[in-house]
This record gives structure tokens, C-alpha cells and sequence, in this order.
């Protein structure tokens, strides 16, 4: 469930106007370390939608499971071995 007056549907794009109230389209905009199982289909449904212009993820294979082109990649050690990021946009 959205909060109060954000749309669960609208997509919502860097520079572009936010859904209502400056909201973003879902209620959950991110998954944390222990991710319960409501943040990840509301996570899982938002992409499977087309939902988001762009996605930052850990996670290598959206774009095998998902409508989303990987874009770019980057990879660093933050003191805890190296962790890589990837940037998705949403397929034409």
C-alpha cells in the first residue's frame, strides 16, 4: 500500500515531476540487507510494470528477468571486499 496520495502505478523519473506529494511509485522504493517478502514483490511487480525510468541495483541479472537494459556497471571495495552496482533503464 502506497502512502497517503502516491499513486502505486505512476512512473516516476529523475527530472521529471514526482507522483503526488513527491512520493515514489511504490511503497517500498528500496529492498534492504534482510528484505521482507512484501518489499520484494511490491519490488518484483514496480519492475515487472515498467514502473521506474532507471533501477540501481547489486543485482547482475535484472535485465534477464525484467523489461530493463543494463546500462553501466561500476565495482569498488568499501572495506568489506568488493561489491558491484548496476545501472538499468527501463527497455523501449
Amino acid at each position: 500500500m502506497a502512502a497517503p496520495g502516491c499513486s502505486t502505478t505512476a512512473r516516476w523519473t529523475a527530472g521529471s515531476t514526482p507522483s503526488p506529494a513527491g512520493c515514489p511509485p511504490c511503497k517500498y522504493f528500496c529492498v534492504t540487507n534482510l528484505p521482507l517478502p512484501e518489499q520484494q514483490a511490491q519490488q518484483d511487480a514496480l519492475l515487472a510494470d515498467g514502473g521506474v525510468t532507471y533501477v540501481v541495483s547489486r543485482d547482475g541479472a535484472l535485465d534477464q528477468r525484467f523489461g530493463y537494459r543494463l546500462m553501466d556497471q561500476a565495482s569498488y571495495d568499501g572495506g568489506e571486499g568488493m561489491s558491484t552496482w548496476y545501472l538499468y533503464r527501463v527497455a523501449d
